[in-house]
Parts: structure tokens; sequence; C-alpha cells
């Protein structure tokens, strides 16, 4: 990996390194842009779905079929909202996934066009209570 990429780039080069093949997700709003960068990279498999618990799930069976992770991105506020019950049946049960929840880009949080501009992040919130491992990024440069 280089010393110093976009936040988009990282993630796939880390999906990469950590031997993720499929890609589970909705693309919508605050992820589009990403999904664009995934579906440039050859080799990922992206398997689009109409509900977020479905495609949860979706990443669930497919992890639990293969024994290979799967990554799972969604939008922000419902998108990561509707991880809750999937993430729980992996945890339980230990099955190896990672959900990238998108959020408000640069532009959106400099424009105050969303609501997360005028408290924290109502997603980080709640996940903080039922995810074993989370961050927010605000920049979209990342550092080695």
């Amino acid at each position: 990996m280089q010393s110093r990429m976009k936040l988009g780039d990282f993630l796939i080069a880390y999906l990469e390194k950590i031997g993720v093949s499929h890609l589970f997700g909705i693309p919508g709003d605050l992820v589009i842009n990403l999904f664009f960068k995934f579906g440039r990279r050859r080799g990922l498999k992206i398997v689009t779905l109409s509900h977020e618990p479905g495609v949860g799930f979706a990443a669930d069976g497919y992890s639990r079929a293969t024994g290979r992770i799967s990554a799972i991105c969604v939008t922000y506020g419902a998108g990561g909202h509707n991880m809750v019950n999937p993430v729980a049946g992996s945890f339980a049960e230990r099955v190896p996934i990672l959900v990238i929840g998108g959020g408000p880009g640069e532009e959106e949080r400099r424009l105050g066009a969303t609501w997360a501009n005028r408290r924290p992040p109502s997603s980080a919130g709640s996940a903080s209570s039922i995810f074993c491992a989370r961050s927010i990024i605000f920049s979209p440069v990342t550092k080695k």
C-alpha cells in the first residue's frame, strides 16, 4: 500500500489484503462513489440486493458456506441500523463479516447538507453498543 492514499483506495487494498472476494451491499447516496471504486477492482464480486438485512444475511451465508470473510457496504442511517440483526447473528456464531457503513462525505459536511453536521452521527452512536469494533473516519486521506 502507498504511504498516502485516498480512503476508498485504502479500503480496496485492505479488502484485497484480507482476502475478501465478495462485497455485498446496496449502492446508495452516501456510498455510491465507494461502489464505483469497488466496481473497478478486478476480482471483487459485487452482490446487490434490495434491502440491507438481506445483504447482511447473504454475506453471513456466503461466509458460512466458504469459510472466508465477506464484506458488506451500506449507507448511512437506516443502512447501518439495518445491519443490527445480521451482525448479531454473525457475531454470536463467529462468522467473519466486515461492515463498511458510508456517511456524509467531505463535500456534504462542508455544505452542511446533512443532519449529521448538526449533532454526532446517529449511526456511530448506536453502533457502539452492538459492534465489537468501529471507527469514524473523517479524513478522506489516510496516513500509513
